[in-house]
């Protein structure tokens, strides 16, 4: 992501505002996570655990995700029960879904992380219960 220009707001509250290349600003909350997304760089490490006792799985998500996404990745794993702990060994915003982010509102503006990461956080927590899933068998 390119910040093309950024510049505080004149109102007391100093609310950030930017212009981010193709990224479409819907709020000044929105702005204000594009300046911390382009502050800190593309890419956010994001500590990813699961584990599993029996049929049962555990995963930890150091973020807010969407419904939707608990519900893929349900969908995805092998285990016969899984349980998603949100916001567990850290906190790095909501990871909003591509239809949250086309509809709008206040977890896509303030979002650190740009359309397309829930699917695909998604997708290598199914990866990686698949894989835990096959050690557990050996």
């Amino acid at each position: 992501m390119q910040v093309k220009s950024v510049w505080k707001s004149t109102n007391d509250k100093g609310l950030a505002m930017a212009e981010a290349g193709d990224a479409p600003i819907t709020s000044v909350y929105h702005a204000n996570a594009i300046v911390k997304k382009a502050a800190r760089g593309e890419t956010a490490d994001l500590e990813l655990y699961a584990i599993s006792v029996g049929d049962v799985a555990f995963i930890s998500v150091p973020c807010e995700m969407f419904c939707q996404s608990g519900m893929d990745i349900k969908a995805g794993s092998p285990f016969k029960m899984t349980f998603i702990m949100a916001i567990a060994n850290d906190y790095r915003s909501y990871i909003p879904t591509e239809t949250a982010f086309a509809n709008g509102g206040y977890e896509p503006d303030v979002s650190w992380f740009l359309p397309g990461t829930a699917e695909e956080l998604a997708d290598v927590y199914v990866g990686m219960l698949k894989e835990l899933k096959a050690e557990s068998k050996n």
